[in-house]
Formats: structure tokens, C-alpha cells, sequence
């Protein structure tokens, strides 16, 4: 199977709007095994939408368009579609008692633009939309399924999920697909492939393997194709055992499970509690550890020390000690922690001290410089790291850096008890 996605927008051209539909477009169909070959966006005019249809109209199976289905003049999507099919609007009675429902249901008043959207082409079959007044459609020709969504990706996410799949599965062939993740921390992308090189090579030729890194973590994605599902759901598990066993500890979790998640799950496992000290990440980490459901089971609080004189009034730590080895060093970060214990009195702790830039680098602790502590109830490992110049991305890599070195203490804890996570 050969689909394109193609979104359409003027906003999406500019940079007004995040194009995240096709992102998602292109996760769901591979997961049901249709390849997605090209994603195009293209502005809200006449013509760029009849170009892309004489484009892959017969040449591709599954042509997905996204966007241009609403009530302003500027949403011409349907009309065009209409004009190319060879269709008449026509007002579909089904469609129309759902917008008339949606807006009582509101108490608002509709305008004769709204009820317009109950307009559709008579020879299309209308694709309901459950959260929103734009139906979708689906038009055929030449050998290709084409259809129309809303470009609202929460209409367009329940749309293609709760319809459009449904329509694939009994219109088409497709594959058993199955998937499982490996999710790794502490080893670079060039290391973990040179660790796991031969049992990539011997992998069946229906099983695959993708690389997937993002900072601080890198997933391991391997995809089976078949026809029994029962069958390769057990030939990519066996897999995924060898491959595990191969990278012990640096695999924290599987199937999309988030390093915080891990955390968390750890520290339940062992009944203990976290709070963090954060100077140059911002409060960046409590924000990933607070995003986990749950974690006020855990996770105690945090002190964002971003000048000193919090880091002195706060946190104690002290004068002699920022003036003689500065904010940036193992020292302040020792006392950082220190403090952050005794103020909340939790198990475990972060502290997170550096220079993220893009001003503020020396010779000796040039921007990127992050010095990342980990305390526990036995002992205390802090490190220093040199990142790069970008601001975000040390931020981001600090916090997940600061992470990981908390989820090795917390294995090394969890392995002296017994305890499995």
C-alpha cells in the first residue's frame, strides 16, 4: 500500500501553525501497515488542491487531505473536491440534525454558514465527525481511496481512528503489524548499535529494527509483518528478550514508557520520595516528573535556586562556597543538596547547577558546563557534563541526563533489596 498525506493551510506554509496531523498520519498508518511515501502541504488555494489530485489520483492507494473544511470563505477544500469528483452539493439531512444538535446542545444560535457544512458532494460517502460540525468524505477513482478531514487534530485524530480505520481494515489487506519498544538510557545511539550489531544481522527478514533517539534516551523499535498475529506476537517478544538481555540496565522500560514514568515506579516500588534543587534547568524537571499521573505519591517538591541568593537563602548554601568554586561547580551542588534534603526531608535528590547560554561561558566552564548531583540514602554521585551552545537543548539534556543518573541509583537500591520494578 502507497499513501500521501497532504495538509492544507496557508498557516502551516507561514509557520503559524504546527503541522502534527501528518505526524500522526504517518505513526497510525504504519501501525496498521500501509507505508506512508510523502506528506505535502500546500496553501488553501484552488489550484494547488486540483494539482495534487491530478498528481496521485491513480498513482497513490490512499490519498489523506487534511484541513480546509470549515464554515470562512478561505475553506474551499470541499468545493474543489466536489468540482474534481464531478458532484453536485447537496444537503445531507443526517448531517445537518448533527451540527442542529451540537449547537443546542450549547444553547447557541447557528447561522446559515454553519448549516451550509451539512453541504456535501453526491458522490462522496460522507465520513461522520463526532466532535466537530465538518464531515469528512471519501471520494474513489482510478484504483485510489482519497478522503477529507477536518484539519483540527483532535477532530481529525477521533475522525481517522473511530472511521477512516474501520473503512481500511474491511476495504483492504493489510498486514498483522505488531510493534514493541525498547526504551534505553546512559548509551549513546554509535554505542548501543555497536552492542547489539549481530543480533540485528540475525534478525528474520519479516522483523525489523529502528533506531529512534531523542537527548538523553534512545528507543529501540522492532516491527514484525505477518499474517498470524498470534505467531509473530511471539516471534518480535523472543526478540525483544534477546535484545533486552543483551543491554541489561540501560534498558529502563518498554512500549513508549517514559524515563519519569520509570522513575516513578521505581521509587513506589522501593516507597521512598524525591524532591530536586534545579539552578539553569528552570524547574524543567519537576515539570517532567509532576507530568506522570500519580506522582504526588512521590515526589515532594523543588526549589528553583536560579540566583544565588536563593542557593544561599534558601537552599544554605554557602557564601565561602560561591565565592571561592562559584555557582557552577560540584561543590555548590553538593550544598545544594544538602539543603534540598533538609528542607523536605525526602530520600532521594537532584541537583542541577550550570551555565545553559547562550552568555555566561569561561574558558574553564564554557556554555553547556552542567554539574548534575544524585543523592540517596547511601551514597551521593555528582558529575560534570559539557553539552553544547544552545540554550534549550542543554536544558533538555540536563534534565534528562539528571534523570537517568537518579534511575541507576535507583536500580543500584532495587537490586540490593530484591526489589523487582
Amino acid at each position: 500500500m502507497r499513501a500521501i498525506v497532504i495538509t492544507i493551510g496557508d498557516e502551516l506554509l507561514n509557520g503559524t501553525t504546527v503541522d502534527t496531523n501528518s505526524a500522526f498520519l504517518g505513526r497510525e498508518l504504519g501501525n496498521i501497515g500501509i507505508q506512508l511515501f510523502e506528506k505535502l502541504a500546500i496553501s488553501d488555494k484552488k489550484e494547488h488542491i486540483i494539482d495534487s489530485l491530478e498528481r496521485y489520483v491513480g498513482k497513490a492507494d490512499l490519498i489523506l487531505f487534511t484541513g480546509g473544511l470549515g464554515p470562512t470563505k478561505d475553506d474551499i477544500t470541499k468545493q474543489t473536491l466536489c468540482e474534481y469528483f464531478g458532484g453536485t452539493l447537496v444537503r445531507d439531512a443526517s448531517v445537518l440534525a448533527g451540527i442542529e444538535k451540537a449547537f443546542a446542545r450549547r444553547g447557541l444560535t447557528m447561522t446559515d454558514r454553519n448549516s451550509d457544512q451539512a453541504l456535501v458532494p453526491d458522490v462522496c460517502t460522507v465520513v461522520p465527525n463526532a466532535y466537530g460540525t465538518a464531515p469528512g468524505m471519501l471520494f474513489e477513482q482510478n484504483g485510489s481511496l482519497v478522503f477529507s478531514m477536518p484539519g483540527v487534530p483532535f477532530e481529525m485524530r477521533s475522525m481517522f481512528a473511530e472511521q477512516v480505520i474501520p473503512i481500511l481494515q474491511q476495504r483492504l489487506e493489510l498486514p498483522v503489524i505488531v510493534n514493541r519498544h525498547l526504551m534505553t538510557s546512559g548509551i549513546g545511539e554509535s554505542w548501543l548499535a555497536d552492542r547489539i550489531a549481530d543480533l540485528e544481522e540475525a534478525l528474520p527478514p519479516h522483523i525489523t529494527l529502528a533506531y529512534l533517539p531523542s537527548p538523553g534516551v534512545v528507543k529501540l523499535r522492532l516491527t514484525g509483518r505477518g499474517t498470524d498475529s498470534r505467531k509473530l506476537q511471539e516471534e518480535v517478544d523472543a526478540q525483544v528478550q534477546l535484545f533486552a538481555e543483551r543491554l541489561g540496565k540501560h534498558v529502563y522500560g518498554y512500549d513508549e514508557e517514559t524515563l519519569m514514568a520509570s522513575i516513578g515506579r521505581r521509587l513506589m516500588a522501593l516507597n521512598k520520595t524525591l524532591s530536586l534543587a534545579e539552578s539553569c534547568t528552570g524547574g524543567n524537571i519537576g515539570k517532567l516528573i509532576t507530568s506522570i499521573p500519580g506522582s504526588s505519591a512521590y515526589f515532594m517538591g523543588s526549589v528553583v535556586s536560579y540566583d544565588n541568593s536563593v542557593k544561599e537563602k534558601v537552599l544554605g548554601v554557602s557564601r565561602a562556597t560561591l565565592d571561592t568554586h562559584g555557582a557552577v561547580s560540584e561543590e555548590t551542588v553538593q550544598e545544594m543538596l544538602s539543603g534540598i534534603l533538609r528542607i523536605t526531608g525526602t530520600h532521594y535528590a537532584i541537583a542541577v547547577s550550570g551555565v545553559a547560554g547562550p552568555g555566561g561561558g569561561t574558558e574553564d566552564k564554557p556554555v553547556g558546563t552542567v554539574y548534575i548531583g544524585v543523592a540517596g540514602p547511601s551514597v551521593t554521585e555528582i558529575k560534570r557534563y559539557t553539552f553544547g551552545q544552545k540554550r534549550d537543548t542543554n536544558i533538555e539534556y540536563s534534565s534528562m541526563y539528571a534523570l537517568h543518573q537518579l534511575r541507576s541509583m535507583l536500580d543500584a537500591d532495587l537490586e540490593k533489596q530484591g526489589i523487582s520494578a
